[in-house]
Order: C-alpha cells, then sequence, then structure tokens
C-alpha cells in the first residue's frame, strides 16, 4: 500500500471492515511503528507493531454528567476495570468499541461503582450470583426443548458461557423450553439442566464424550465439510 506524499505528511485511504489490525509503516525500507498510535503490542522482532480497531458497537450510559470517570468492563475484555474509559459526549456517557461476534457480558463502571446498563432489558446471573447486562453480535440459535413443561427451572449450558450453572435460565413455552442466544462460528457442546438434573439435547443425534459425560454438540456457520 504506498502511500502519498502531502504538505505535512503521508496518508493512505483504505477500506476495512469491522476488526482488530495491527499495522506498521515502511519508511525507506526502515520498519516503523505508528509514533500517534499509543496502542501497540511487541511483534516478537524486538519492536512493536500498532493496533488499529475498526468499530462495531457503540457503548452509551445516558446521564450521570457530574461523574469523573465512566468506564465500560465486561467479558469482552475479562472484566478489566480501567481499560475502557468512556467519554461525556452530548450529555450521555460512550465508547465506540470492536466486539468479536457472539454474547458478551457487560457493566459500567460509575466513580467505582458498578452498575447494569439501564438501556438493556437483558440482565442475567453469572456463576457467582452477579447480575449482568448481555448483548449480542452475529446470528442468534434459538435453543429449544420440549416437553418438561412441569419441570420448574430449566437452564442452558455449555462450553460457550464456561458451563454456568445458573446463568441462561430458559423461557418457558407452551410444549417446552427456549432460550435465543448468539454465537460465534465454531464448534460447541452443551446440555441441558432441568431442575437441577443434567441431559443432552434429546433432538440433537451428534454427541460427544461417552457414558455420563455425554453433550450434545453444535455447529455455527461451518467452513468446511468431510465428504
Amino acid at each position: 500500500h504506498p502511500m502519498q506524499k502531502t504538505a505535512t505528511g503521508w496518508n493512505i485511504n483504505i477500506r476495512l471492515s469491522p476488526g482488530r489490525y495491527l499495522y506498521k509503516f515502511i519508511v525507506d525500507g526502515r520498519w516503523i511503528h505508528d509514533p500517534n498510535n499509543q496502542l501497540k503490542e511487541d511483534d516478537g522482532e524486538a519492536g512493536h507493531n500498532s493496533i488499529l480497531y475498526c468499530y462495531n458497537h457503540v457503548f452509551r450510559l445516558p446521564g450521570y454528567p457530574n461523574a469523573k470517570k465512566v468506564f465500560v468492563t465486561g467479558s469482552f475484555n475479562d472484566w478489566k476495570k480501567k481499560e475502557l474509559q468512556m467519554q461525556h459526549v452530548g450529555g450521555e456517557w460512550e465508547l465506540p468499541v470492536y466486539l468479536e461476534e457472539g454474547t458478551h457480558a457487560y457493566k459500567f463502571i460509575v466513580d467505582g461503582t458498578w452498575l447494569n446498563d439501564p438501556e438493556n432489558k437483558i440482565v442475567r446471573s453469572d456463576a457467582f450470583g452477579n447480575l449482568n447486562s448481555f448483548m449480542g453480535i452475529g446470528d442468534t440459535l434459538v435453543f429449544r426443548l420440549k416437553g418438561y413443561t412441569s419441570a420448574k427451572t430449566v437452564v442452558l449450558s455449555g462450553s460457550f458461557n464456561g458451563w454456568s450453572t445458573n446463568e441462561l435460565v430458559m423461557n418457558k413455552t407452551a410444549d417446552g423450553w427456549e432460550l435465543p442466544y448468539v454465537l460465534a462460528g465454531g464448534n460447541y457442546e452443551y446440555k441441558y439442566i432441568v431442575d437441577g438434573k443434567w441431559m443432552p439435547d434429546p433432538d440433537k443425534p451428534v454427541t460427544t464424550a461417552t457414558g455420563e459425560f455425554i453433550n450434545s454438540s453444535v455447529t455455527i456457520k461451518p467452513n468446511y465439510t468431510c465428504v
């Protein structure tokens, strides 16, 4: 990508899809990271690569005009408290980010106080009993369990949420239970927990493992087919 010389330096316009990108400049054969970008990581060669994010989501928190610092944190950044600081813009706090496809738990931290997203009605308990806001990017898969209408509680648990036993409580329907959930492309294992009893999906013939540890298996956006 040859850059064009301008009165103040060099530039180039490149159309990028949402994502995370590493880059460098090559100045007369010498590789350098971007001196105007503080986001960087080791390149494995005693130097650094600059990091560029093309955003696909904006976190917004209305109100709190007198707050000094507001952060957003969640499963997408290992719940780091002071990594993603939001900016006060037009009467609300906001931060554009890039998130991978899938379901993400998150919270806001306003001057040290943790709180859920008041604009998001999807709130679930995690494995430690904390209530978190949830959002998803990508295609939605609806998990369905037919029957068991007399059960009091049915929970979905799998490799996609660390096999949590209380996070994904399913909704009761006229003929069973269901729960919409957003997953990125990949292979996943899961089970249902019906009133405390674990069981594979009776309507999914694809399973993994053996004996009492049989799990149901689902593939999202397959990219290879064996013939």
